[in-house]
């Protein structure tokens, strides 16, 4: 019984020890006294440009200090909508396209970039001119969410 007696209360201080260990920890530089600032997470950032020409660039870029592999579903880098100013969509790039469907990686240096060109012009043939709202994002799964917008002015055909 004794045995049971010590093995408890050496896991109730262990315990205890490990709680107390856990607690007490603060943002603060001992040396100043003042806090120190919270580092900027560096990310893997996308940006979408519309060139003079009326075509457009979607940009990838490993802001990270480490490789960043993008898994892909299919052959489709990336997807655009034009909507209306309602915010009815006007054109989505994959509506009558066929893509490969195979799982693909690719790998992205720190600090590269990977730039995807839009075709507006040739894609948008059939949309009548006028001022829309350009909608694009990557179609890597870990990008999925990073969707950029921008204003465009379609002259037409």
């Amino acid at each position: 019984m004794i045995n049971l007696k010590r093995i408890i209360f050496g896991l109730c201080t262990f315990s205890l020890i490990l709680i107390l260990a856990s607690c007490g920890t603060n943002n603060t530089d001992t040396t100043t006294g003042n806090e120190s600032k919270p580092k900027e997470e560096k990310t893997i950032t996308t940006k979408l440009e519309v060139k003079e020409d009326g075509n457009a660039t979607f940009t990838i870029k490993n802001e990270t200090n480490e490789e960043a592999t993008l898994t892909y579903s299919s052959g489709q880098e990336v997807e655009y909508q034009l909507l209306d100013n309602e915010k009815n969509i006007v054109f989505t790039y994959s509506a009558d396209k066929v893509f490969v469907l195979m799982m693909s990686e690719n790998v992205i240096q720190p600090n590269e970039e990977v730039v995807i060109q839009l075709e507006l012009k040739t894609e948008l043939a059939e949309v009548p001119a006028g001022s829309y709202t350009l909608i694009a994002w990557s179609a890597a799964k870990e990008l999925s969410d990073k969707k950029q917008e921008i204003a465009y002015e379609w002259a037409g055909k």
